[in-house]
C-alpha cells in the first residue's frame, strides 16, 4: 500500500511539474512584447554599430594586439581593410532598418545576421560584453513569433511563449552568473573591487563617484547590496508579486552604474529595453487604452 502511495504521489508530482513547464514555456500570450522587443533591438543595434563606426581600424583592420574568435584565428586571422569593415557596417545598418520597417522581417532578419556575425567574428577586441549577449538574443529571435502584430480583423495576434521565454532566461542569467562570479572573486564582499572602479581613471572618477569620496566601507556596503539587488532581479522577475519590484530594482541598478562608473549607455539601455518581454498582456492593454487611438486600443484588447 505504502509502495502504491509512492507511485501515486510521484506521478501527481510529475504531472504538475510537466503542467508547470506547458504552461511556462508553451501558454499562449499576445505577440506585442515581442514586436515592441524586436524594433528595441534592432535600434539598439544600429547604435552600437553608428557608434563604432569611427572606430573601423581599431576594431577591425588593427595588425596588432589583435583577439579575434577561435574560429578567425583558425583561419589564420585574416586582416579586413578598414574600408571593407565600414562598408559591412553600413550594410548591416540598412539592412537593420529593413527589419523594422518592412513588412517582411524575417527576410531581413536572416540576411542582417551575415554583417553582424562577420563584424562579431572578426572584431579584434571581442566585442564588450553586452555586445555578445545581444548578438546571441539575435539568434534567439529566430523562434520569437514577432511578425505581425495584428490579423486581418484587426485583433493581436497570440503565439506560445516559448521563444519570449528563452530570451528572458537568456538576460535574467546574465544577473544570476553576474552574482555567482563577484561572490567568488573575493574581492566584492569587502567593497575593494568596487572602491577600485570608484577611484580608477579608466572606469571610476565619473559624476558621483568624482563628486564624492566614497570610503571602502560604503562601497562594501553597496557591493553587498548590488548582489542582493541583481539576484532579486534574475529571479524576482519571473513572479508576479515581485514582477514590478524587480523590473524598477533593474531600472534604479543600472542608473547607479551610468552615474558611477564610465560605462557606455547602451549597456544600460540594453538591459532595460529587455524589460518589454515582461510586460503582461493586461499591462500592454492598458498602455494602449492610455496613448494610442481608441480604434487600435479596441483591437489589441479584442486580441487579448
Amino acid at each position: 500500500m505504502t509502495g502504491s502511495r509512492l507511485r501515486t504521489r510521484c506521478v501527481g508530482v510529475a504531472e504538475q511539474v510537466a503542467r508547470g513547464w506547458r504552461q511556462f514555456f508553451l501558454a499562449e500570450s499576445s505577440v506585442t512584447g515581442a514586436v515592441a522587443f524586436r524594433v528595441f533591438l534592432a535600434l539598439w543595434t544600429l547604435g552600437f554599430y553608428w557608434e563604432r563606426l569611427d572606430h573601423a581600424w581599431e576594431l577591425y583592420a588593427r595588425p596588432v594586439l589583435r583577439s579575434v574568435s577561435p574560429r578567425v584565428s583558425a583561419l589564420g586571422s585574416p586582416l579586413p581593410d578598414q574600408w571593407l569593415a565600414e562598408v559591412t557596417m553600413l550594410v548591416l545598418m540598412a539592412l537593420l532598418l529593413g527589419f523594422v520597417f518592412s513588412s517582411r522581417p524575417r527576410v531581413f532578419h536572416v540576411l542582417l545576421m551575415i554583417p553582424l556575425t562577420l563584424l562579431m567574428e572578426f572584431e579584434t577586441l571581442m566585442g564588450r560584453a553586452y555586445g555578445q549577449l545581444a548578438y546571441i538574443q539575435w539568434w534567439l529571435l529566430f523562434l520569437v513569433p514577432y511578425d505581425r502584430h495584428l490579423t486581418g480583423n484587426r485583433d493581436v495576434v497570440t503565439a506560445p511563449r516559448l521563444g519570449v521565454r528563452l530570451l528572458q532566461l537568456q538576460w535574467a542569467s546574465v544577473y544570476f552568473f553576474t552574482v555567482l562570479a563577484k561572490a567568488m572573486s573575493g574581492i566584492w564582499f569587502d567593497g575593494s573591487g568596487l572602491w577600485a572602479k570608484f577611484h580608477g581613471e579608466r572606469l571610476g572618477q565619473w559624476l558621483l563617484s568624482d563628486w564624492f569620496s566614497i570610503p571602502q566601507s560604503v562601497a562594501a556596503g553597496m557591493g553587498y547590496a548590488t548582489l542582493v539587488c541583481e539576484w532579486f532581479i534574475a529571479i524576482g522577475i519571473f513572479f508576479k508579486p515581485t514582477r514590478r519590484w524587480a523590473m524598477l530594482s533593474c531600472v534604479v541598478l543600472h542608473l547607479g552604474i551610468l552615474l558611477t562608473v564610465r560605462v557606455s549607455v547602451l549597456f544600460g539601455a540594453l538591459m532595460w529595453g529587455h524589460l518589454l518581454l515582461f510586460v503582461t498582456d493586461d499591462e500592454w492593454r492598458r498602455l494602449f487604452r492610455r496613448f494610442v487611438p481608441r480604434e487600435a486600443a479596441a483591437a489589441n484588447e479584442a486580441g487579448d
